[in-house]
């Protein structure tokens, strides 16, 4: 079981903790990306020499054999940026998938330390779930967002230096359009938004739980006639996932227009600024004209990298969710094997001076109890409801172990 320190790590440190080696293909795949993700803004810087030379020849006339060299230029480091960039996914996959399966695994062997009394208030379909599809929603964070995050915080970087490059008015255009952007992105992920991606993970949860009970319990359905009310419980479930998703769908709307208005609206800041630096400026009107053919190319490359930041934070918040659910499992405390029992007959059950509590309540269910049924005899328990006697029952067999005390059956303690 992993203790509280790991537990308390973020969820990009306690995905790698499952590695166990493979984490080393992720760190090198982010490094490759991110270097590609600075390669991806040269093209752009060679097409607006093409433009520019086309645009503004020297005295000489136009220098083809230099258009022809930059052509070739911006092919050559897309080529090897597409490269890099293939070799990242490459090695993210391949360490997503082993940490994916890793997850899996530990889980499953922590269930399996588990007491039997633990499933007793666990749907089987909600911790398949957990164990099998919440690992999944992990290998896209790893194998893909990860890297485009690397590549989206390298970029701006490369790219705001060269926005003012060649002509700091257009590129002021285009950083405040991409702030903009970024200010809607993010008021569609605080406030009352933020919890949503956890309300989400539960109601997959519940719906996945009432499929399995569903099925499982249609042959006494069948039986006894009940079809409408065993489907009630699982409808509902379905009715209130979906009214979770389009709640939230319908209250980003403001937020997803403005986000995609801003995302996209750099070329229409662009147009009227080159047209009063034509007229007003300092500058040629063919400066200004290719000045603002590479801006009208370059915004939406800034704009394609602020939508993968929003797709990045979705894939963290489901791969958090993940991970928190992961270790709520985990956390449960293990029962030990101590081997095998050999009971002795004649001397029937004896609890002394027994004490259990379950580990998410305050309070003792049973505490100092004492009793005796002896073997081939029957034995009542009679008490109010909720007095423990189902807790009793299910010490016998080891559903939990005691939290004081001695279960003897024979003169074998269980």
């Amino acid at each position: 079981m992993r203790n509280r320190k790991e537990r308390k790590q973020g969820v990009f440190s306690r995905l790698l903790s499952y590695g166990e080696g493979y984490e080393r293909f992720t760190l090198a795949g982010c490094v490759m990306a991110g270097i590609s993700a600075v390669l991806v803004l040269a093209p752009y810087y060679f097409i607006w020499k093409i433009v520019h030379e086309a645009l503004m020849p020297g005295a000489s006339g136009v220098n083809y054999a230099q258009m022809v060299h930059d052509g070739w230029m911006a092919v050559l480091f897309t080529a090897i940026r597409t490269v890099l960039y293939f070799c990242a996914l490459m090695l993210t996959h391949y360490a997503a998938f082993n940490i994916a399966g890793n997850m899996r695994l530990s889980g499953m062997r922590h269930l399996l330390k588990l007491p039997l009394g633990y499933f007793t208030n666990k749907e089987s379909g909600a911790l398949r779930k957990i164990i099998d599809e919440n690992a999944s929603l992990t290998e896209d964070l790893l194998a893909h967002k990860l890297a485009d995050t690397t590549a989206s915080f390298v970029t701006p970087i490369v790219a705001v230096a060269l926005l003012f490059v060649f002509d700091w008015r257009m590129g002021l255009a285009c950083i405040l359009m991409m702030a903009l952007s970024m200010a809607a992105m993010m008021s569609m992920m605080s406030g009352k938004y933020a919890g949503f991606y956890r309300r989400w993970q539960e109601a997959n949860e519940k719906i996945s739980g009432e499929a399995v009970e569903y099925v499982r319990g249609i042959p006494v359905v069948k039986t006894f006639q009940q079809t409408i009310h065993s489907f009630r419980s699982f409808h509902k479930a379905i009715t209130e996932c979906g009214d979770l998703a389009k709640g939230y769908a319908m209250s980003c709307r403001t937020g997803q227009t403005f986000f995609l208005t801003f995302v996209h609206g750099a070329f229409f800041l662009l147009i009227p600024i080159a047209i009063l630096l034509a007229a007003y400026g300092s500058s040629s009107g063919w400066e200004v004209l290719s000045n603002f053919i590479f801006y009208a190319l370059f915004a939406p490359a800034c704009g394609g990298t602020i939508n993968k930041v929003m797709y990045a934070h979705q894939a963290v918040m489901d791969a958090t969710e993940a991970v928190i659910k992961l270790d709520k499992i985990e956390s449960a405390p293990v029962q030990e094997d101590h081997g095998g029992m050999t009971a002795t007959r004649g001397n029937g059950v004896e609890f002394e001076a027994v004490r259990f509590q379950y580990s998410e309540m305050e309070r003792e269910v049973l505490s100092d109890v004492a009793l005796s049924a002896g073997e081939g005899k029957v034995t009542a328990l009679v008490g109010p409801s909720g007095g423990g006697k189902t807790t009793a029952a299910s010490l016998i067999p080891r559903f939990y172990d005691v939290t004081g005390g001695k279960v003897m059956l024979g003169s074998a303690d269980v």
